[in-house]
């Protein structure tokens, strides 16, 4: 689950052999900053919307940048980019995601500005012609990091509406609001490995004493950043193990 990989926090004890088709209850210390993937440089925000949004690349274990939304990408010269859009995926709203959707996200999210400098590079990107989903970007200069400043831009529908969180990740937003709570729905349309909870709860506690008490009466099953002082201080037997 993407969701819970990205956390710094404890897994609850009484959670650790869940079955998948049980919910997962989450809590942050503080609610998001909005419901658009592309105006935030909020980490929290950034961990609950991943869930929701997806890019056209990631990173795996050793950074190493690993396919998304896209499948393939060819670089014809030094300042080009050719990017194959990966086919069969679909939108929560059950829309098929076009390369005219991952040109309008990155003309968004170069436009709002949110990211910096990190797209300035970025001269001109287009629906390539006669070639079946195939984006291409140009750069206005060498850019052999583009990759990785993609990966921060999430891909949504060409016309978005950021109050209705509409992406194409393994879930779905089901109701709630950027002061919380928040409740995300297994998406079943997913294109790649289904999740493993039927949705996920997520709450925002941001006074201490409040999530310790929701935390030892195994009221939530994943808790981030949670300091280290408290974890240090609940050994040798904690309720919980932790997992970054």
């Amino acid at each position: 689950m993407k969701l819970v990989a990205v956390f710094v926090g404890v897994l609850s004890l009484g959670c650790a052999q869940a079955p998948p088709e049980l919910s997962a209850r989450v809590a942050y210390p503080h609610e998001l900053v909005t419901l658009d993937p592309h105006a935030h440089a909020d980490a929290v925000t950034q961990s609950v919307l991943s869930a929701v949004y997806e890019s056209l690349v990631g990173f795996a274990p050793g950074q190493v940048v690993r396919p998304g939304l896209a499948d393939r990408w060819t670089t014809p010269d030094d300042s080009t980019w050719r990017i194959h859009v990966r086919d069969g995926v679909r939108f929560h709203d059950g829309r098929s995601l076009a390369p005219e959707d991952v040109v309008a996200s990155i003309e968004r999210a170069r436009r709002i500005g949110v990211l910096g400098h990190q797209l300035d590079e970025i001269k001109q990107v287009r629906v390539l012609e006669n070639d079946e989903r195939i984006i291409e970007i140009v750069t206005v200069r060498p850019a052999p990091l583009l990759l990785t400043q993609l990966e921060s831009v999430a891909i949504v529908p060409s016309d978005f509406d950021p109050s209705v969180p509409v992406g194409t990740g393994p879930y779905r937003w089901g109701v709630g609001s950027v002061q919380g709570p928040v409740l995300l729905e297994r998406w079943d349309g997913y294109w790649a490995k289904a999740p493993d909870f039927d949705d996920i709860n997520v709450v925002f506690v941001s006074v201490l004493e409040e999530l310790i008490e929701l935390l030892e009466h195994q009221k939530l099953d994943v808790v981030a950043s949670v300091s280290m002082d408290y974890v240090m201080n609940h050994e040798p037997d904690p309720p919980w193990r932790v997992v970054a």
